[in-house]
């Protein structure tokens, strides 16, 4: 076993040189951006939908050129967000909102976010449905 890791730990060393893997510099690994969504303000009344975004893996340093895209589900439609950076709070009046015969409250939300810097970019996306008062599954 002690001679396998010894082998791997040579081909590491070797792409790393070869300059087939990042090496120092910034990011390691593949680049990419994990999306996140949640209800902000009361927990029983919420204001509006925070949206955020980590991005990692990239190489370099400095800043990142952003775009993000957000629709709302139960409406079939993309929201007409304007602005380069993230977070940001969207306004809870922008979505259509679910009213559930049980009293509880929802929203579906899709959320494409895409990172670019040092000539590479990833894109993260998720969809949640967040649910308030009551969240009967």
């Amino acid at each position: 076993m002690k001679k396998y890791r010894h082998a791997l730990m040579a081909i590491a060393m070797f792409a790393a040189i070869a300059g087939c893997v990042p090496s120092g510099g910034g990011g390691t690994g593949t680049p990419s951006v994990a999306v996140s969504l949640s209800l902000a303000g009361a927990s029983n009344s919420p204001s509006g939908v925070a949206v955020n975004a980590t991005p990692s893996g990239f190489p370099g340093s400095g800043p990142y050129v952003i775009s993000y895209r957000v629709a709302d589900e139960f409406a079939g439609q993309d929201l007409p967000v304007a602005g380069s950076e993230l977070p940001v709070e969207l306004d809870l009046s922008q979505f259509q909102v679910n009213l559930a015969d049980d009293g509880g409250r929802s929203v579906m939300v899709t959320v494409e976010a895409t990172y670019s810097r040092g000539g590479v970019s990833a894109t993260g996306i998720t969809t949640q449905l967040l649910c308030w008062i009551s969240c009967s599954r």
